[in-house]
This record gives structure tokens, sequence and C-alpha cells, in this order.
């Protein structure tokens, strides 16, 4: 029987406890029974490792670094015509990133201001033209009052030293009356001349009083016309047209105050609409041409625009941070709520970026869209009965960048172990091992092709050194 044969043939079973063939198969039922256990024991120390430690573990690589981001919008809609901004530039406060330029704006507000302002503008002119010429007509009327009023007091002057002369007259002739009517009661009472004489001298008497009172009221009427007319009051059908005069002059200087007051509501009313001009003027130059300028200090992390493409009014066109304010978000489990309170220290593993100190400075429960907007990144998802804990490094957190220069590290997941703790994280250590593993087997790797290469370039050096075969030299010859 070959070889084949045997191997083909099957076993037979063993019966017996001493056979070989016994011992053969308590052995692998052993090594099943091991695999068995040491799988068992694998996944028992999996599903422990996964859910206990993350509930009293001081430490997590479930943190990212973020920081505010300042966006840098377009003011206006129009076509950007320059941009300095560039992922991971840093940025001067106040210095200009971008210029928008746009060359359809719409003027139809600034014409009408313009019409209106030119309006009021004519209406004004006219009203101080009125109002100029009034005064002017009212200074002639003040000078030709002026002429009449001193004529009018010099006839009433001369009238009232005619009317003194009458008096004094009338009171000469009550006065020789008086003396008459005397001289005749004396005839009477002497019985010289009869009573009649008496009673003609006594009524010629009393006409000689009434014209002396009536010379004395006409005086007095006199006095008081002169006295109303230094006064600027004229009274009497002789200075009718002098009083219309006067009248007409105060109806003028009414008309002067009225077109004043009304020069200064349409003046007042001018300089409005200037104002409202010139608003709209640098509403247009503001609309036609800005200038994006940077608010405060910062690194870009995201452009959303070019040269030369149109944007709308609110697009954003960069997204910058501040290094400085940057701060780690890590995830820890509710019952760490009390071990990282604020003020706690932790140290924070970066990776490349190197290993650096930092102060717990908020804890979350939890977080909204509306807040992660402000944030470079959104805060990382939380699952069941876990919180955010905020870390702020006591330095920025920064990475060498390809060309040389460090820029902001945002992004970067990191590991935040608390000072005072001793449980790690089970992820963490599951990398270590990893990260060990695969050293491991680089470095197996890299000795396993180091010796297959010595032992090649051994093999062929001893196959070179070898001695020719006889017979090839016979066969040579």
């Amino acid at each position: 029987m070959n070889i084949d044969a045997k191997l083909a043939a099957p076993a037979k079973p063993d019966l017996g406890q001493g056979r070989p063939g016994s011992a053969g198969r308590s052995g692998w039922t052993f090594l099943r029974r091991a695999i068995a256990l040491t799988v068992s024991g694998s996944l028992a120390a999996l599903v422990l490792t996964a859910a206990l430690p993350p509930l009293v573990a001081d430490q997590s690589d479930r943190a990212v670094i973020d920081a505010p981001v300042t966006l840098l919008t377009a003011p206006i809609d129009g076509e950007v015509t320059s941009l300095k901004a560039a992922p991971g530039a840093a940025l001067d406060p106040h210095s200009q990133v971008a210029e928008i330029v746009n060359s359809r704006v719409d003027r139809a507000t600034l014409i009408a201001l313009e019409g209106k302002q030119d309006d009021t503008a004519e209406n004004l002119q006219a009203i101080r033209a009125r109002r100029s010429s009034d005064e002017q007509y009212i200074h002639t009327l003040g000078d030709q009052i002026a002429r009449q009023t001193a004529i009018t007091e010099a006839r009433y002057e001369q009238q009232i030293v005619e009317l003194r002369g009458q008096v004094g007259a009338a009171g000469a002739v009550a006065e020789e009356k008086r003396q008459i009517v005397d001289h005749h009661t004396d005839m009477v009472a002497r019985g010289v001349a009869s009573p009649e004489l008496v009673r003609n001298a006594t009524q010629q008497l009393a006409g000689a009083q009434f014209e002396q009172q009536s010379a004395d009221a006409k005086l007095a009427e006199k006095q008081a016309q002169l006295d109303s007319a230094r006064k600027g009051i004229f009274v009497g059908d002789d200075v009718h047209d002098l009083a219309a005069t006067i009248q007409k002059k105060r109806d003028m200087e009414f008309d002067v105050q009225r077109l004043a007051i009304e020069e200064t509501q349409v003046s007042s009313a001018l300089q409005n609409q200037i104002g409202l001009r010139d608003a709209e003027r640098t509403r247009l130059a503001s609309l036609e041409r800005s200038n994006v300028q940077v608010p405060g200090p910062g690194e870009v992390i995201y452009v959303g625009a070019s040269a030369g493409r149109h944007v709308a009014a609110g697009d954003t066109l960069a997204r910058m941070v501040d290094c400085r304010a940057a701060f780690v978000v890590a995830i820890f489990s509710y019952r760490q709520g009390t071990n990282m309170t604020p003020g706690t220290r932790v140290t924070i593993d970066a990776g490349s970026s190197g290993v650096s100190d930092g102060t717990v400075t908020e804890v979350l429960p939890k977080t909204s869209d509306k807040v992660d907007e402000t944030y470079a990144l959104p805060f990382p998802q939380t699952e069941r009965r876990e919180l955010y804990v905020l870390v702020k490094p006591d330095r920025p957190l920064r990475r060498v960048s390809a060309t040389g220069g460090e820029l902001c590290d945002i992004g970067r997941w990191v590991t935040i172990t608390d000072a005072a703790g001793w449980a790690p994280s089970t992820s963490v250590l599951w990398r270590s091992a990893g990260a060990g593993l695969n050293r491991a087997a680089r470095a197996v790797r890299t000795t396993a092709s180091t010796a297959w290469t010595s032992l090649e370039e051994t093999v062929v050096g001893s196959a070179d050194a070898a001695p020719e075969p006889r017979g090839a030299r016979r066969r040579s010859r």
C-alpha cells in the first residue's frame, strides 16, 4: 500500500483509553475550551471596559479644540474686486480684507429728494424776495409818514397859536362886557339908568363868556390832537389819509413778520431736505463701494468667496477665529460633573501639538444649534447622561503648518485628563495598545526585511564564490 492510499483510508475509531488517539482528542477539547474561555473573557472585558470606565473615568478623548468664530460678511450686493483673506492668514485689527463694488444702485430716492430740495430752495428765494420788497416799501411809507406827521404837527401848532389868540381876545371881550355890566348896575343903583341897560349888558357878557369857553375848547382839542400826533395817533378828517397810510404800514409790517416766520419754516425744511439728500448720497456711496475690515485680531479658517464673484448682502466672505480665545470642548459622564467643576486643573494632550495644562471654565448639560453657530465647530454630539466640559488652555494651542509656520489648531481631537484623576479612559488605553502593536509590527517587519535582505546577500555571495565543476571546464576547453 502506498502513502496516498494510507492517507485516503478512513481512520478507525479508538475505543481504548490508552491508545494514542485518545490523548490527541483530549488535547483538542482542552484547546477548544481555552479558546472559548479566552473569547468569552475578552468579550466580557470589552463590555465592562466599554460601559463601566466612561462612568468613572477621569479622562476623555472625546474632546475637540474650538473657538468663537467671527464672520466677515458682505455689507452690500456687488462684485468682489479684491480679497486678501486666505486660509491660515493672520489678520490685524481694522485691516482691509475685501472690497465690493456695486454698479447697479437705484437712485430714484436721491432724484426725488433733489427735486424737493430745488422746489423748497426756489420757494425760500421767493419768500426772501417778497420780504425784502415789503421791507423797502415799509421804509418808504415810514419816510412818507414822518414827513406828513411833521407837517400835521406844524399845522396843529399854528392852529394852537391862533386859538390861543382867539381865547385871549374872547377873554378881553368878556372882561369888557363885565365892566359894562358893573357900570350899568351902578347907574341903575343911583337911579340914573333904567334896568333894561343892565339886562342887555348881562346878556352880552354871557355871550362873550360862551365865546371864550368855545375858544378854550378848540384850543384844548388842538392841543390834544397835537399830543396824539406826537404819539403816532391821528384822529380827525384832516388826517384821514395819514391814518390810512399808518394802518397800511402796520399791515405791511405784519406781512413781513409772517414772511419771516414762513422763511424760518421753509429754511428749516430746506435744511432737513439737505440732510436727507446728504444721507442718501452717503448711503448710495456705501452701496456702490464697501471695504470689509477686520473687527479684531484673528486667523482665517475658511474663505467663502473669491475675486470677481458676485455676492449678496449678508453672504459670508470668510470665517476667522482668535487663537487666544480657543478652548477645548470635552464630553464626560454626568457623574464627573462634581469633579470637573470650574477651576479644576486638567492636562491637554494634543498629540503632535504637544501637551499643555488648562483650567475648566464651564460645565454645560447641553447646547443648541443657535449656540453652535457662534463657534468655529459645532459641539460634539453627546449621549444620554453626558455633559460638556469647557477647558481654557494656559497657552494657545497651535500646530506647525506644511510651510513651517504656526497655525491655530482648531478642530483637532485631543485628550483631557484630570490632573488629580486616577481612572483612565478605555478608548485611550485601546488606542495606546493599538499604537504599540502597530509599532511592534512595523519593527518586526523591518527586522524581517533586513534579515531576509542579509540572507539573500549571503546566498548570492556564496553562489558567486563556489568553484566551477570539472566537466564544465573540460567542455569549455
